[in-house]
């Protein structure tokens, strides 16, 4: 990646959600890749066993001060004329790399990274390790932190960040204790060999600073619902739904079928996909409400195509599966449903329980909201008070779509819902409808945009120097991070062979938004710790 690219990645973690849909399952295969990794760095923090020389031994404990105290006081990178000490650098790229693998971990162990191995060993691309990917993350961390700092202390803008370091802190203790690790322990593992609570407070209280004051940057970027209408209008492909039949005609081959016998069998299979042209109409199965990103890649241009209109169909050959798509349009339309509003607690605890607890008590959304911070997994739910705007109910379970959309539904209605196919149970508070999903996604795409271009020239002029050559990345030439970009790029996209994209996560509806912030600093400080 190029520096410039690299800052497009860090400005929206999850700005591409079309080519990176994370689903239900990926949640679920990330948080036990997780798991196990978590569980074989404690195995290697507290198992270490060998034959140790005392001479050594004796070396390394009287390093060690000395060692400390160059972490605090020498410079280890330079960033707009300001000395970054190691502490300030290894806090910077645990938080990258913990918020990064808590996004990206399940896709990372896929490809085959092993998430608690010696990542200055792994190559990321042709001449860069990911040790050298993430020390690039925290330096792109630390330029937007000076950026922002500088521009909110020349606007004089105050924010006292007291009750939230004291969230961060309780967090802190909390996470440790489920650990089974003392709290200085569980510091040192996440943000550095040298990190004490002491020495990263004062990033902690820049972060949370930083991060609202970004937000009131993002409040005033918040494009209008006009805005939003003219980019729909614009880009309609993007945003549109479509209702449409599909049959599929396999051909058939045996085990080992030679190119030939695969040619006569695709013959045979054309055939047939001719023939279910005449029925698809009536026995195809329906797809309803499918937006392009949704829809089979080799069906897209066909089903999004302007001149589409009902009663059209088609067969497409699919020749990676070996098959026909046999298509029937019905309708084109904008899906105006309103997205909604809630407080939830998601637990593998009882859920009626949880529920019941909330009942006995003063019963108030304020009392949900402090039920949800007692409950909730930051690394499931990291917003305070549980909560979650612009959902898409029909991107939840079958029971949690009924219960969101029905039309009796006010504020104040609770719920407790164990689906069965999730392993997770929720209780829900229903606060109040949203905008349509295209007018909150088209809003939040502005928005990203909008914030990125504000950080590209917020950071324009902030300069990196590497005295003691840490820094490797910097002298890699463009066409080596460029050509490790589009191949990302590549990665991420919809397969050619036409297979369906997955669904998407159940929080994926309200989160753009959040994702446009170009600094990890706008949502690392509270939620970092408990995420481990």
């Amino acid at each position: 990646m190029s520096e410039k690219e690299t800052k497009k990645d860090n400005a929206s973690n999850k700005k591409d959600t079309k080519e990176k849909v994370v689903t239900k399952y990926d949640l679920k295969v990330q948080r036990r890749e997780e798991a196990k990794a978590k569980a074989k760095r404690d195995r290697l923090v507290g198992n270490v066993t060998g034959v140790v020389i005392v001479a050594a031994l004796f070396c390394l404990v009287i390093s060690f001060p000395i060692r400390s105290y160059l972490a605090i006081n020498e410079t280890y990178a330079i960033v707009n004329g300001e000395k970054v000490s190691r502490v300030e650098f290894d806090y910077n790229y645990n938080v990258s790399l913990n918020n990064y693998m808590n996004q990206y971990g399940s896709y990372m162990s896929m490809l085959g990274m092993d998430l608690s191995g010696d990542l200055s060993t792994q190559m990321y691309s042709d001449q860069l390790t990911f040790q050298d990917f993430f020390t690039q993350m925290a330096i792109e961390n630390i330029v937007n932190n000076k950026a922002l700092r500088e521009k909110a202390e020349a606007e004089g803008f105050t924010y006292d960040t007291g009750a939230d370091y004291a969230d961060f802190t309780e967090r802190l203790k909390s996470a440790a204790s489920e650990a089974g690790v003392t709290e200085k322990d569980f510091i040192r593992s996440n943000y550095g060999t040298f990190a004490t609570l002491s020495r990263i407070s004062g990033f902690v209280k820049e972060s949370l600073y930083l991060s609202a004051y970004y937000d009131s940057v993002m409040d005033a970027e918040m494009p209008s619902n006009e805005e939003a209408e003219s980019y729909y209008n614009e880009n309609a492909d993007e945003y549109d739904s479509v209702d449409y039949r599909l049959l599929t005609v396999e051909a058939k081959l045996s085990e080992a079928p030679t190119e030939e016998e695969t040619t006569a069998a695709m013959a045979e299979a054309k055939k047939e996909a001719e023939k279910a042209l005449m029925k698809v109409a009536k026995e195809g199965e329906l797809n309803e409400n499918v937006t392009n990103t949704y829809a089979p890649y080799l069906l897209r241009e066909w089903l999004f195509d302007s001149s589409r209109k009902a009663g059209d169909t088609t067969m497409i050959e699919n020749t990676s599966a070996n098959s026909y798509y046999v298509v029937a349009f019905e309708n084109r339309y904008l899906d105006e449903t309103p997205t909604v509003n809630v407080r939830g607690i998601i637990t593998t605890e009882d859920a009626q329980a949880i529920l019941e607890e909330w009942q006995g008590g003063a019963a108030t959304e304020e009392s949900f909201a402090e039920l949800c911070d007692s409950y909730n997994d930051p690394s499931l739910v990291s917003s305070t008070g549980g909560l979650m705007e612009n959902i898409r109910p029909g991107m939840m379970s079958e029971d949690m779509e009924a219960w969101l959309s029905d039309s009796a539904r006010k504020a104040g209605d609770t719920v407790a819902i164990s689906p069965e196919e999730d392993g997770y149970s929720y209780v829900l508070y229903y606060l109040s409808e949203g905008d349509p999903f295209w007018m909150v996604s088209a809003k939040n795409t502005l928005l990203g945009t909008a914030m990125e271009a504000y950080m590209e020239e917020i950071t324009a002029d902030i300069s990196i120097e590497d005295p003691k050559e840490n820094l490797k990345y910097l002298y890699i030439s463009e066409n080596e991070t460029d050509n490790n970009s589009s191949t990302d790029s590549e990665t991420g996209s919809d397969a050619a062979d036409g297979s369906e994209a997955p669904e998407g996560s159940d929080t994926a509806a309200g989160t753009d938004a959040d994702a446009a912030s170009n600094t990890d600093a706008a949502n690392n400080a509270a939620g970092s710790s408990g995420a481990q």
